[in-house]
């Protein structure tokens, strides 16, 4: 038994000295990237033209969509009423339907652009300001907890977002211009052909 006595007392020592030669664990921190674009002005400002630029685009493409649905459903009706004429009504269906299709995916196109150029810049400052706090912190992993990350519990301390926004509010970012009316390329228009 006294054999076991030195090993028993000296295995928390040894552990002790492990640790404390051990590297560091990975270094977390936490930013809400909801917070970074509310503290922002013109981030927010960004966020509302897009949104009313977004609704109009929205708007056209439900008027392009309802106006094929009613026309085709029209077809529809003149295909059973008249028989003889439903393979030349299914060519002028699928044209409709081609047009519909194809102009809905234009302004698709226009409103990812839109969201592109709006969002580009802040999206740029915003991970610079990150990056920025991450390196002079020392950290080597940054979790975005708006995005949903499972984090179950968190020190406050690690929560890095107000010193994010300080950062990010002295980045001086290139907004886009919004373009006037007559500067944009005209939307489709949501009459289709006959």
């Amino acid at each position: 038994m006294p054999l076991l006595l030195p090993l028993v007392v000296g295995m928390p020592a040894r552990l002790r000295a492990q640790s404390a030669t051990a590297p560091p664990g990975p270094t977390v921190a936490l930013v809400d990237t909801r917070v970074l674009v509310e503290s922002v002005p013109e981030a927010r400002l960004a966020d509302s033209v897009l949104g009313a630029e977004l609704a109009v685009i929205t708007r056209i493409a439900d008027a392009v969509r309802d106006s094929a649905e009613a026309r085709l459903a029209g077809l529809t009706r003149q295909a059973m009423a008249r028989p003889a004429a439903r393979a030349a009504l299914a060519r002028r269906a699928d044209s409709i339907g081609a047009v519909a299709r194809a102009r809905i995916a234009a302004l698709e196109a226009r409103a990812n652009a839109r969201r592109e150029a709006i969002t580009a810049p802040f999206m740029e400052a915003m991970r610079a300001a990150v990056e920025a706090e991450r390196a002079s912190a020392g950290i080597q992993l940054v979790l975005d907890i708006a995005s949903g990350a499972p984090v179950l519990a968190a020190d406050e301390a690690v929560d890095i977002t107000g010193r994010v926004v300080a950062r990010l509010r002295a980045i001086r970012v290139a907004w886009p211009r919004t373009p006037a009316v007559e500067d944009s390329p005209p939307l489709p228009s949501n009459r289709l052909p006959p």
